[in-house]
Formats: C-alpha cells, sequence, structure tokens
C-alpha cells in the first residue's frame, strides 16, 4: 500500500504492507500531529513513480513540502474507490480499535477480506466492528466473526465483587 502522511507543512509519501502499523509506528517517533491523507493499493515501485512525480518537491528522505500539486493529487484520489483509509481504520475517528479491529488489522486484512469470508460487505464488517468497540455487538456475532480470521471466541466472567455496579431490575 502507498500513502501520504501529513505531518504540518510536510507529507510523507510511502510504502508499507500494513499502514495502520506503520502509522503507529510513526506517531511513536513524532511528537507532532501526523494525519493519514489516503491509503492506496501499490507496491514500492509504484512508491518511486509517485517520488519521482513530486521531486520538485522533496523535503527529506521520503518527506515533501505539501505543495498545491500533492494536494491536489491527494484530493483527487480522497473518498473514491481507490482510498483505502477505511479498510484499514485509519479514516477519523476509526483509527480507535477494539479487539476485533485491531485482531484484523494485525493480520494485515482489508474490511472486504473479512467480509468475503463472513458473506456480508465491509460496511456491515465496520459496524460489527464498532458494536463491538461500543460494547453493544451480540456474542453470535462476535464468535461468527473470530471465526472467519481464525480464531475461537472464549466467553469468560471472573468474579470481581468488588467492581460490580448496583443494577436495577
Amino acid at each position: 500500500m502507498i500513502y501520504f502522511i501529513q505531518c504540518e507543512g510536510m507529507v510523507k509519501i510511502g510504502y508499507s504492507t500494513n499502514p495502520h502499523k506503520r502509522m503507529a509506528a510513526l506517531k511513536t517517533s513524532n511528537p507532532l500531529e501526523l494525519v493519514m491523507l489516503l491509503v492506496i493499493e501499490g507496491k514500492e515501485t509504484d512508491e518511486k513513480t509517485l517520488h519521482k512525480r513530486f521531486e520538485d518537491h522533496k523535503h527529506h528522505g521520503e518527506w515533501f513540502m505539501y505543495s498545491d500539486e500533492i494536494r491536489e493529487y491527494v484530493q483527487s484520489m480522497q473518498n473514491t474507490q481507490h482510498d483505502l483509509r477505511y479498510e484499514f481504520g485509519l479514516l477519523g475517528d476509526h483509527d480507535i480499535y477494539g479487539e476485533l479491529a485491531r485482531i484484523r488489522n494485525n493480520m494485515n486484512l482489508p474490511l472486504r477480506v473479512v467480509g468475503e469470508k463472513m458473506g456480508i460487505t465491509p460496511q456491515s464488517v465496520k459496524e460489527i466492528e464498532m458494536r463491538e468497540r461500543a460494547g453493544t455487538i451480540t456474542i453470535n456475532n462476535m464468535r461468527r466473526y473470530a471465526k472467519s480470521l481464525g480464531y475461537v471466541l472464549i466467553y469468560k466472567l471472573k468474579y470481581a465483587p468488588e467492581e460490580a455496579e448496583e443494577v436495577e431490575v
């Protein structure tokens, strides 16, 4: 995958098989805010082609000045079928993960692939992930999702009266 990450007036154009992990690694080593602008299909050769295309704006390494030319390219691809940020959980507030999305991203699986395994749409997969994070998912959906990734759901309760809240029935 080819990614475009903005940091102030700069943009990093890079290649990674797992843009989510790459973003996390860059956030760890950078005190400034990073924004994932775009993730598109591509190989290292495509990354080099983009570096060549925008070489007039090169700053250092894979970092470029976020010029009008690069901004126009990014904007022409954003929110189209080419923009894969959503599939990798890197769009807006979707970069806050629950367990299901974390496992899927660690396996480097797009929503589409999990959807195909489950026989549902990528949007439905994302909805399941969001319900798990919100605590409104059913056990059956958790079990089905886990199975599609080669996992098994183990449901466990632990007695902890000091943490329990009173519940009115």
